[in-house]
C-alpha cells in the first residue's frame, strides 16, 4: 500500500500494474446530492477515467466534514477505525493502492492514517514559488513527522515544478544528502489543475438548457461575473486573449446571453467555456433566458 499526497501518481502507476486503486480516506461526499459535501472532483475524475466496476463511495473512506467534527471532538480513534474498515475492503480488489493524503488539520493525520493502515509513504511537496532550500525544509519537516511515526519513505516527488531542469538537478542532490530517494516531478501545467465545465454541473445541481456532453467536456480557464454592460465584457475577453472564460450573469439579462451566444459563431470570437446563469435579479415568476432558449432551440 502507500501514502501519498498527489493523486496525479496514479497514472504512471496503473502502466505497470493492472489493479491500481485510488483512495481517499478524507474526502467529499461521494453523493452529490446530499447537500452537505461536494462530490470530490478527483474521486469522480479517477472513476471516470479508468471505469472501475464499483461504485465510486467505495472510494472513499470518511467525509470530509464528518472527519472534522470527530477531530473536533477529539474521537481520531474512532476516525482512524472508520478509515481503516473502509480501506481494507477496497484493499482486496486490487494489486496496488494509491492514497491520497488529506487536507484536515496537520500533516499528523496523514502520518496517524498511514500507521493505521501499514502504510510506506511518498513524501509530496508542491515547488511552485519556493526555493530549493524552501523546498528542502518543508521535506524534511515531513520526513521528521512521519519519522516520529516510524513511517518508511519510499521517496519525495514534487509537484507544480515550473523550472524543471534547474529544480530537480539541486533538489535531487540535496535529498541523496537527506538519505532520500528522488522520484520525479509534475509540471506546473493549467491543464493538470483546471476544472472541467461538466463538473461545475452536478457541483452546483444546475440545469442544462443548451448543449451537450460533448460541449460540457472543456475546460475553462478563468470565471468572469458579467455585470457590466455587453460591450464591455466583449472587450475585456477580447484584450485576455486566448482565454475561455466561464461566464457568471443574472438570468434576467438577455442582452449578455444573446451577445455571448453571437460571440461564438463568430470567426472574430470572443469564445467562452460556457454560460452560468444565476437566479439573482429579475421576478420571481419570470423565467427570462430559460424561456427564450426553449423557444429558440
Amino acid at each position: 500500500m502507500l501514502l501519498c499526497i498527489d493523486w496525479n501518481i496514479l497514472f504512471p502507476a496503473q502502466r505497470h500494474l493492472p489493479f491500481v486503486g485510488y483512495f481517499a480516506p478524507i474526502g467529499g461526499s461521494a453523493n452529490p446530492g446530499s447537500g452537505s459535501h461536494p462530490m470530490d472532483r478527483h474521486l469522480r475524475l479517477v472513476h471516470d477515467t479508468f471505469e472501475p466496476k464499483y461504485d465510486v463511495k467505495q472510494m472513499m473512506g470518511v467525509p470530509e466534514e464528518e472527519a472534522v467534527r470527530l477531530v473536533a471532538a477529539g474521537q481520531r480513534a474512532e476516525l482512524l477505525d472508520r478509515v481503516y474498515a473502509a480501506f481494507a475492503a477496497f484493499r482486496e480488489m486490487h494489486d496496488m493502492v494509491i492514497v491520497h493524503g488529506t487536507s484536515v488539520g496537520s500533516g499528523k493525520l496523514d502520518a496517524e492514517i498511514a500507521n493505521a493502515i501499514s502504510s510506506p509513504a511518498i513524501i509530496t511537496c508542491q515547488a511552485k514559488d519556493r526555493s530549493v532550500a524552501d523546498l528542502r525544509r518543508k521535506v524534511l519537516l515531513k520526513k521528521a513527522l512521519l519519522d516520529d511515526h516510524k513511517i518508511p519513505q519510499l521517496g519525495v516527488c514534487l509537484n507544480k515544478v515550473v523550472n524543471r531542469n534547474l529544480i530537480v538537478t539541486e533538489i535531487h542532490n540535496k535529498l541523496q544528502e537527506d538519505g532520500l530517494n528522488f522520484l520525479g516531478a509534475f509540471p506546473d501545467d493549467p491543464v493538470l489543475r483546471a476544472v472541467r465545465v461538466d463538473e461545475v454541473l452536478p457541483a452546483l445541481e444546475a440545469q442544462l438548457m443548451l448543449g451537450s456532453n460533448v460541449t460540457l467536456d472543456q475546460e475553462y480557464s478563468a470565471v468572469y461575473v458579467a455585470s457590466q454592460r455587453l460591450e464591455e465584457l466583449l472587450e475585456l475577453m477580447t484584450t485576455d486573449g486566448d482565454t475561455r472564460p466561464l461566464v457568471v450573469t443574472s438570468r434576467d439579462r438577455l442582452d449578455i446571453v444573446m451577445g455571448l451566444l453571437a460571440s461564438q459563431v463568430s470567426i472574430a470570437g470572443p469564445n467562452v467555456a460556457g454560460i452560468l446563469l444565476a437566479h439573482a435579479g429579475g421576478a420571481p415568476n419570470r423565467t427570462y433566458a430559460h424561456s427564450l432558449m426553449s423557444r429558440m432551440f
